[in-house]
C-alpha cells in the first residue's frame, strides 16, 4: 500500500476532518476515472538476429532481437497504430 493510500485512509477515519475526507474521496475518484481511460499498449514486430525469425510483442523480447516495424494495434502486427 502506497503512502498516499495510507494518508487517505488516515484522513477518512480521522476526527473532525469532513472537508479533507471529501477531498480525499474526490482524489481517489479522479485517480480511478483516469485509469479507466487508459489505452492498450501498441504491438511491435521484432526479428531475431540469430535465425531471422519474426515475433510480434508489446515488450522487447531481449538483446537478440531487433525492432523492425510498428506500432500496430493487434497481436498479428497487421493493423497500423
Amino acid at each position: 500500500m502506497s503512502y498516499s493510500n495510507v494518508l487517505c485512509w488516515g484522513i477518512l477515519y480521522g476526527r473532525n476532518m469532513t472537508s479533507l475526507r471529501w477531498l480525499c474521496v474526490l482524489w481517489i475518484g479522479l485517480l480511478i476515472s483516469g485509469l479507466s481511460q487508459a489505452e492498450p499498449a501498441y504491438w511491435y514486430r521484432w526479428q531475431s538476429r540469430l535465425d531471422g525469425s519474426f515475433l510480434c510483442t508489446q515488450v522487447p523480447p531481449g538483446k537478440g532481437w531487433q525492432k523492425i516495424s510498428g506500432p500496430f494495434r493487434n497481436a498479428q502486427c497487421r493493423n497500423p497504430g
